[in-house]
């Protein structure tokens, strides 16, 4: 019963709020998106544990007060916890802005300041970003990780709550910008109980200068960046000797045996010679000891250089693009091996005919390691290819569509000793027709065939699928229904069959926003000896309006 009086609740609230009789006045109105769903689980096989429903509600609000102040408000809540995150999953933020010149952020927003600095983290706190002619300043305050101790039943080691400070001055004019940036992070030691697998609390400042102007109007355009990180990895290290210590930064970013100085700078440029042609180079080079706590899926250790073309012919009927590049890491050569990646692709479009298109790619990325003993050497190659035509044409009382694709990757260990075991390849064919009638019906028919080989396991690895899917939409195509029926065949050591079948409606109420139902059944069955079939059922409701 309480599980039943909490769907009932849920969806009651979220179509309470989507179905608001909002009248939207000359000095007041409300622009936005409610979302919704609720999924449902279930599995014949006993020892299969059981999953209880999930619930999502995502809102998406701005309002809009005499077209000048803007006041966005986001939300997600779920009734999902989340064991070992670092953000909780319901979250709530607001940016309300004020004419052209004011924007302030509270509760959980996202910030980018520029690439060396602070950009991909979520933060829970505040800010504002104040635009005065050509000069911007944008200040934020807030915690990017949450105090979470350490819990050896999830095996997690726990985290310390991580606060940040950033700071932006800019200039704009006529298309040139330079921004100075600065970030100080720090991890509060206090926030939490540590275990012996708790890791160090870090202090990290990084400051950077970054410019970006069209030099040359419509043909050379330059985007730069240079900054420098100093990052204690451990708070709790020794101080340094008193020849070597420098009080102020000990005060700053907790200065002492563990800290890292180092820099690291970005160049970009982009050279249009012709509407048909241009050019794109980036070139980043990142010290070793060079860390972001603001920008934490940075590289360091990392000299990157690539060069990426663009060529239109014939009228745009021939579009090729491509990247060729090469990545090294041991930029100061304080270690024994360097390991360089050569990295290219290619992409080609044709537009054979107004209803003949084809496309086809190409990528290489090798890697190899300059290390003279044979038994530490790296060297290997992953190549992927793929080749797909498309035609349209009228036919059968309807308009066709047939599509058919190739693609093959291989990836090769070209050492000495585990090349047999290490090498791969993959190759992947399918097909597809569709066709639409004026009734609206239409079909599609799907047929994929893929097979893969590793040296590692003898036995080939190959998929089969073929499905069927059926459409149809009534009430002026405000219902859409949609019915889907298919089979796998897998053949590795022993064989499995699925055979699957999806039954969707969709309804558009217009203003009132848009309903769906799904639900999924798939059955497996096995040749291995004591294998048991299973069965899955899964139902899903989704709604979701803008206004």
């Amino acid at each position: 019963m309480t599980t039943l009086r909490t769907h009932v609740l849920f969806w009651l609230m979220v179509l309470t709020f989507a179905l608001p009789d909002y009248a939207q006045d000359s000095w007041v109105s409300l622009r936005g998106s409610v979302g919704a769903s609720s999924d449902y689980f279930s599995n014949s096989s006993p020892s299969f544990p059981a999953i209880e429903p999930i619930h999502r509600a995502s809102l998406n609000l701005t309002l809009n007060l005499f077209d000048q102040v803007q006041l966005p408000f986001n939300a997600y809540i779920t009734n999902r916890g989340g064991a070992g995150y670092s953000q909780p999953f319901s979250q709530f933020g607001i940016s309300p802005r004020f004419g052209s010149w004011l924007q302030l952020h509270a509760g959980y927003f996202n910030k980018q300041h520029s690439e060396l600095t602070l950009g991909d983290v979520r933060l829970l706190g505040g800010g504002a970003d104040v635009t005065l002619g050509n000069l911007q300043f944008s200040a934020v305050y807030g915690y990017s990780l949450l105090a979470r101790s350490a819990d050896s039943a999830q095996n997690f080691a726990g985290t310390y709550a991580r606060r940040i400070i950033a700071g932006q001055f800019g200039y704009t004019k006529e298309g040139t910008k330079a921004h100075l940036s600065i970030m100080h992070a720090e991890d509060d030691e206090s926030s939490i109980t540590r275990s012996s697998a708790t890791p160090a609390p870090h202090r990290n400042l990084v400051g950077s200068f970054s410019f970006s102007s069209n030099l040359i109007d419509k043909l050379l355009q330059l985007n730069a960046e240079g900054g420098i990180s100093m990052f204690t990895a451990n708070q709790r290290a020794v101080l340094m000797d008193s020849a070597n210590r420098i009080g102020l930064l000990e005060s700053m970013v907790g200065y002492n045996s563990s800290t890292s100085v180092d820099a690291s700078f970005r160049v970009g440029t982009t050279v249009t010679v012709t509407d048909e042609f241009s050019l794109q180079g980036n070139l980043r080079w990142v010290g070793p000891g060079f860390i972001s706590l603001g920008y934490i899926q940075m590289l360091n250790d990392m000299f990157d250089m690539t060069v990426s073309p663009s060529l239109r012919l014939f009228e745009s009927r021939v579009n090729i693009s491509g990247s060729i590049g090469t990545r090294s890491n041991n930029v100061r050569n304080t270690k024994e091996n360097t390991i360089t990646q050569l990295i290219g692709s290619a992409n080609v479009s044709v537009a054979v005919t107004n209803n003949v298109n084809i496309n086809a790619s190409y990528s290489n990325f090798g890697m190899r390691s300059s290390v003279l003993n044979d038994t530490l050497r790296l060297s290997n190659l992953s190549q992927f290819l793929s080749l797909s035509p498309v035609v349209n044409f009228a036919a059968l009382g309807g308009m066709n569509a047939v599509t058919a694709s190739v693609m093959y990757q291989v990836s090769e260990d070209r050492n000495q000793f585990t090349a047999a075991s290490v090498n791969a390849n993959n190759t992947t064919y399918s097909a597809m027709h569709s066709i639409n009638f004026p009734s609206t019906l239409s079909l599609t028919t799907m047929l994929m065939h893929n097979n893969a080989r590793n040296g590692a396991i003898p036995q080939p690895i190959s998929v089969t699928n073929i499905n069927e899917t059926v459409g149809y939409s009534l009430f002026d195509n405000a219902l859409a229904l949609n019915a889907s029926a298919g089979v796998n065949l897998i053949s590795t050591v022993t064989k499995t069959t699925q055979f699957f079948a999806r039954l969707q409606a969709s309804y558009s109420a217009g203003s009132y926003g848009n309903f769906t139902v799904m639900l999924l059944h798939n059955n497996y069955s096995y040749t291995a000896a004591g294998a048991l079939a299973t069965n899955d059922m899964q139902g899903s409701m989704q709604y979701g309006i803008s206004f």
